[in-house]
């Protein structure tokens, strides 16, 4: 069985979860793709057997026979990528369960299997176990691994009897709280009782180790990495895909790309990436990450056809990546003096940090960027710009964690009153055209409600603002409002409820840009105009919402708008057992400021004369 990695002119094998297969590369459909754990009736690994072939490669050099590495023990192997986010999330729990006296050893696999990717892994996340080196995949084929996300448990024999998921909390496009069904921990379970398992195959999500077997079509004079795959890349990968940023691995070269040939066809061929979840026309966008569909199917070609590199003539010039600040160098540079810590895994509740300004006036505020010193583990961070603090107000004060004391009435004037800035997978700073600014008023503070999310590593941050400011007072004045609805109510097990919010307008202007912002259970959102004859234009459509992203919409040509016309926000939701994100089905939802709970908030930025803007 050909596993990762494949050359040209390998075979590949077609024997991946049916999801994992499909191909192709229209439209999207109205759903957002997710791929959970499930039991697998025609598996096909070898169950009970054992291995009887070659001698495995350790990271020290040494090999050993199976049966004398597992020395008569029951004990688990896990395959390892330490770029792939669900292996990433799964380390503490790897951790443990060798903790508890079952040896767990690690597989590395194709390209990947060499001592400096298990010295990374080991040192990244403290695993303690061996590791496995198996270039060629004879082992891996043996097994019947498919993904990094897939663990064997071997009984005492070192017979197999299971192979597949952990559990089912992490997932492609999916994390849950906390596991529904523990497939691993029951399987090992009944070893302990001298049992079977009961389930002794899953399907396991992670970054897939193999390709399905495609026909290639070879008219025409051949793409290669050089001729047209490096400028793709370039384009639409590689803003998050490099050092620094919040992609877990990097693509800023072709061994990079090859190193993740068939989990980037996987998410090519499944429309998992590059993220565009509108429907709307994309080249009304700025900065958008749509990728043409003759793009995505030049690319899934190449790889089934060995990803050849083609003439370097060819090749373009690398893109010059800033390091540090995207927007440039700030005028000033607002760091927080809390650092954040980050544990490897569990829940992490919103958390809220101050920072005081000090201008000797008003300040323009024309380009913003929010940065997190841990983009990886960072799902969004929003800045309110606040007034100063005054004696009657319960806003800013410490408690003795040093967390910030707020009243859930203040946590959602926060939430839903607008954002000063932002920063989330998708967006990370925002620049206004010229002559357009914001305004931050002299002596207001700047309060971040900051989320983070476990990757499975310890870490720390420690959030800062970059602030660029107009040479003189702008023309015309951004202010980020929103169509809020605080009386959502989404019934238990149910799939497509929608909620409507409005908001109506107050000053004639331009609409700039739009970002939805649902939690878990959000499934789709769309903003609409009512002008005053009550007609509706649609602004933007997103039928495929990911929570997982934070995404700011900005358009190319602004839209005129009048006062009295209304914005209407319309959310769907998905609160059925079928999301695989749901924390809770059975939950009568409503609005809360936890991810767990739901939001109904359609931001907008709009554009107004200095007289007319909002809130002054």
């Amino acid at each position: 069985m050909p596993f990762l990695f494949a050359t040209s002119g390998q075979a590949v094998d077609s024997s991946l979860p049916p999801i994992a297969a499909r191909a192709d590369v229209a439209a999207p459909e109205e759903t957002l793709f997710r791929w959970s754990p499930s039991i697998d009736t025609t598996h096909g690994s070898p169950i009970g057997e054992t291995f009887d072939g070659l001698h495995l490669t350790l990271d020290d050099g040494s090999r050993l026979p199976l049966s004398a590495l597992l020395d008569g023990r029951r004990a688990l192997i896990a395959v390892r990528d330490p770029g792939c986010p669900v292996s990433r999330r799964y380390a503490p729990r790897l951790a443990k369960l060798h903790d508890r006296e079952l040896p767990v050893l690690y597989l590395l696999i194709g390209k990947m299997a060499m001592p400096s990717f298990a010295e990374k892994d080991r040192q990244r996340h403290g695993l303690k176990g061996r590791y496995i080196l198996d270039p060629d995949q004879r082992f891996a084929s043996w097994l019947g691994a498919r993904s990094t996300g897939d663990v064997f448990l071997f009984d005492h024999q070192a017979r197999l009897r299971y192979r597949g998921a952990i559990d089912d909390q992490y997932g492609i496009g999916f994390t849950r709280p906390a596991p529904i069904r523990t497939f691993l921990n029951d399987a090992i379970a009944a070893l302990r009782a001298d049992e079977s398992p009961e389930v002794v195959a899953t399907v396991a999500p992670g970054c897939v180790l193999q390709m399905p077997e495609r026909s290639v079509n070879t008219a025409g004079p051949p793409v290669t990495w050089h001729g047209k795959v490096s400028r793709i890349v370039q384009s639409k990968c590689q803003k998050c895909h490099r050092p620094g940023q919040a992609a877990p691995f990097s693509l800023l070269g072709y061994d990079d790309v090859i190193l993740r040939a068939p989990m980037i066809r996987f998410v090519l061929a499944n429309h998992i990436m590059p993220p565009w979840f509108a429907s709307s026309d994309p080249s009304l966008w700025q900065g958008e990450y749509h990728l043409d569909p003759r793009d995505r199917r030049l690319m899934i070609d190449w790889i089934d056809a060995g990803a050849p590199r083609g003439d370097v003539r060819q090749a373009p010039s690398p893109v010059d990546w800033k390091e540090g600040w995207q927007a440039g160098e700030p005028d000033v540079i607002l760091t927080s003096d809390r650092l954040l810590s980050i544990p490897a895994e569990g829940d992490i509740r919103y958390r809220y940090v101050e920072i005081e300004t000090d201008f000797d006036g008003d300040r323009w505020v024309e380009t913003i960027e929010v940065r997190s010193q841990r983009p990886q583990n960072t799902h969004h961070i929003v800045v309110s710009a606040l007034p100063p603090k005054q004696k009657d107000t319960v806003f800013g004060v410490l408690d003795q964690d040093q967390d910030y004391t707020l009243t859930e009435l203040e946590k959602t004037e926060m939430a839903t009153r607008g954002f000063f800035g932002i920063y989330g997978p998708g967006t990370t700073f925002v620049r206004y055209p010229e002559g357009l600014a914001k305004r931050l008023p002299k002596g207001w503070r700047l309060l971040m409600q900051v989320h983070h999310e476990p990757n499975g590593e310890i870490a720390e941050d420690r959030p800062q603002i970059g602030l660029h400011f107009a040479e003189r007072p702008p023309n015309s004045v951004v202010s980020t409002l929103a169509a809020t609805n605080l009386f959502i109510i989404i019934p238990p097990n149910k799939k497509g409820h929608e909620e409507q919010a409005t908001h109506r307008l107050k000053q004639d202007g331009q609409l700039l840009a739009f970002l939805p912002h649902m939690h878990l259970r959000g499934q789709a959102f769309r903003y609409e105009l009512e002008r005053k004859d009550g007609r509706r234009e649609t602004l933007l459509d997103v039928p495929r919402y990911d929570p997982n992203w934070q995404y700011l919409y900005q358009l190319k040509q602004p839209v005129p708008v009048e006062s009295g016309e209304r914005i209407v926000a319309t959310a769907r939701y998905d609160n059925s057992p079928s999301n695989p994100n749901n924390p809770d089905p059975s939950k009568l939802v409503i609005f809360g400021q936890q991810t767990d709970e739901e939001m109904l908030i359609g931001y907008f930025d709009i554009v107004t004369k200095p007289d007319d803007e909002p809130g002054r």
